[in-house]
């Protein structure tokens, strides 16, 4: 399998010739998000996060020697080991996207601005600003095969007008809030960015994290019980619960979210589930004392279920067809009963 760089206008992907090193995404949660979401900007799009080759990446952050204690461990003064495989400098950012093949040295980059005493939101701000006037800043040339530079010049500062000016605060601010999520991890890391529908909590450890929606159950007296949730595994599974009951995927809206996946798309997947209505399942335990039926489950308040009951039902629905014919049995049985 080739390896080739991530970012869509990237000339390394496009002629065979261009020879460079390939740099994985890190694994250290945070700075993995800061380049995914680089990467994701520049592309327009969710890129799936694999490889950002040299060209980048500003080259005095791209370590290709070793170091001179080394050197003179070698005694060759005029001899420079070449590593076989090139590294990063520590919490490097890809930070060059525009013509590869232009060195600009008076122009500061996005990893120097984004060095300073400024805040994420901030840094983002200035990047929306930016590319407002980038026809001022940087004009597009033809040849350019990665068009967008994020760069920052106080020299040529563009004049926007005050209303546009508010609109890309507010579009920066959405941007700093919808987070990309691409593990557990990533997820516990996010969440108060998200913003859960009425009546849902969450629940966190190293080991998993669910969102769930609490009822107060009554059948067996009055307690709370958890009717929905959804599940993250540490080994990246999601899953649904109904009433402690794992549903099965289906064809359905609900069951769409997968890695990686925005915060947005998790709010909207929370929405949806707690629009499902829960079927109420068959007979009550206490109503029909000594029946029995080889397709009925009892749960924990004393009704049964039927072993086929999906759990989530139609609109306006009480209960599912399986559960329906399950109290049809029950109250045969009990005619029975009472008739001998």
């Amino acid at each position: 399998m080739v390896n080739y760089c991530c970012i869509t206008d990237c000339q390394t992907r496009r002629l065979s010739n261009v020879k460079c090193s390939l740099f994985k995404f890190p694994k250290c949660d945070y700075l993995r998000n800061e380049w995914i979401q680089i990467v994701n900007k520049i592309n327009g799009k969710l890129t799936k996060p694999t490889f950002v080759c040299e060209k980048h990446f500003d080259p005095e952050n791209v370590i290709r020697s070793y170091s001179l204690e080394d050197l003179i461990n070698k005694n060759e003064v005029d001899y420079v080991p070449r590593r076989k495989k090139p590294r990063l400098r520590e919490n490097t950012i890809p930070s060059i996207f525009k013509n590869i093949n232009e060195n600009k040295t008076d122009e500061p980059s996005y990893s120097q601005y984004r060095s300073g005493p400024l805040s994420l939101l901030q840094d983002l701000i200035r990047e929306e600003v930016l590319e407002a006037g980038q026809d001022i800043l940087s004009p597009q040339t033809p040849d350019s095969l990665c068009e967008k530079e994020l760069i920052w010049s106080e020299e040529n500062s563009c004049t926007t007008q005050s209303e546009h000016i508010d609109k890309t605060l507010l579009e920066s601010e959405f941007t700093y809030q919808n987070k990309l999520i691409d593990s557990l991890l990533s997820l516990q890391l996010y969440l108060e960015y998200i913003n859960l529908p009425s009546g849902w909590n969450l629940f966190s450890d190293k080991t998993g994290l669910s969102f769930y929606f609490l009822k107060h159950g009554i059948t067996s007296g009055i307690k709370l019980e958890i009717e929905k949730q959804i599940v993250f595994t540490h080994d990246s599974k999601i899953n649904y619960y109904v009433n402690n009951k794992l549903l099965e995927k289906q064809n359905d809206d609900l069951f769409n979210l997968a890695y990686a996946f925005q915060t947005q798309d998790l709010e909207r997947t929370l929405s949806i589930f707690s629009s499902k209505c829960v079927c109420v399942g068959g007979p009550s335990k206490i109503d029909y004392p000594g029946i029995t039926d080889k397709y009925g489950e009892i749960d924990s308040n004393n009704i049964w279920y039927h072993s086929y009951c999906p759990k989530i039902v139609e609109p306006n629905k009480e209960r599912c067809n399986f559960c329906t014919n399950l109290v049809y049995r029950f109250s045969a049985h009990k005619l029975d009963q009472n008739g001998k």
